[in-house]
């Protein structure tokens, strides 16, 4: 008798888990995760640009760039270059990857689209822009050839904007209307 109640109560876990597992599921299709996944993670991005960068030097100054994030733990760098490549550029990939997965349907399709276009300007920026950058500032280049980069990044980052108003546009009709607490 104890055996057969102590399989019952094991059997009894193993479902209890596998509906947590379907719960968490079928929660990623919310119009909370939506919105979050693809408008809240804006947020990350706030900074884009000069002040990113001066925050970037202040960082280093204090010992505290990292690099990677390896075992549960930050790696410090030296390197601009190393600390976007291994943290801004694969924090962003994770953003965009969890975009991807949200299932399209006719009321997020042109939020999903919007918001990839946002995150793929913003991936182009830390590609193109941020790493040559970053190469300049390891290099110790001129201040004229930092200043001329510096230049062409705000040029990038306007742009951004521009596309994130447009996300916004899309995104804070679809929060309203799925009764979801959005201010600005």
């Amino acid at each position: 008798m104890r055996r057969i109640f102590k399989n019952t109560i094991v059997k009894s876990k193993h479902i209890f888990v596998l509906l947590v597992i379907c719960f968490q599921a079928c929660n990623l299709h919310t119009p909370e995760n939506y919105f979050g996944r693809t408008t809240l993670n804006t947020n990350r991005y706030h900074n884009l640009g000069a002040r990113d960068f001066a925050e970037m030097k202040s960082s280093k100054k204090a010992n505290m760039l990292y690099g990677s994030f390896d075992e549960g733990e930050f790696k410090t760098t030296d390197s601009y270059e190393t600390h976007i490549r291994g943290m801004k550029m694969t924090f962003l990939d994770e953003d965009i990857k969890k975009i991807k997965e949200l299932k399209v349907t006719s009321e997020t399709e042109d939020l999903i689209k919007t918001s990839l276009e946002v995150f793929e300007l913003v991936q182009s920026i830390y590609e193109n822009d941020y790493i040559k950058i970053a190469k300049l500032m390891d290099d110790k280049a001129s201040s004229e050839d930092l200043d001329a980069a510096m230049k062409k990044l705000e040029r990038s980052v306007n742009q951004y904007y521009v596309k994130r108003e447009a996300l916004l546009g899309i995104a804070i009709p679809y929060a309203k209307q799925n009764k979801i607490d959005v201010r600005f």
